[in-house]
């Protein structure tokens, strides 16, 4: 369907557009996540912990950005990526 089609119907064009918020929404979402993933890893360099890949992909993918809070509180007593998830 080309990009120029217009909805005839209010209810589909509001459809539309939630769909559209909703995506915008859920990038910007990632994207915060993303950013406190890496906070979180340079944290954890700079106290000196290696971080693995395995514990470098569970944090990217960690979407919680309460999660993060509560791994970095952690992250000033461990010695080791892996004990930021026990």
């Amino acid at each position: 369907m080309p990009s120029t089609y217009k909805y005839a119907s209010n209810f589909a064009r509001s459809d539309v557009a939630f769909d559209e918020v909703l995506g915008v929404g859920l990038r910007v979402a990632r994207n915060l996540a993303l950013d406190e993933a890496r906070k979180l890893i340079r944290a954890m360099r700079h106290l000196g912990i290696a971080v693995q890949y395995e514990s470098y992909d569970q944090i990217l993918s960690c979407t919680d950005v309460e999660q993060f809070k509560r791994w970095a509180e952690r992250a000033t007593a461990i010695s080791s990526a892996d004990e930021l998830f026990d």
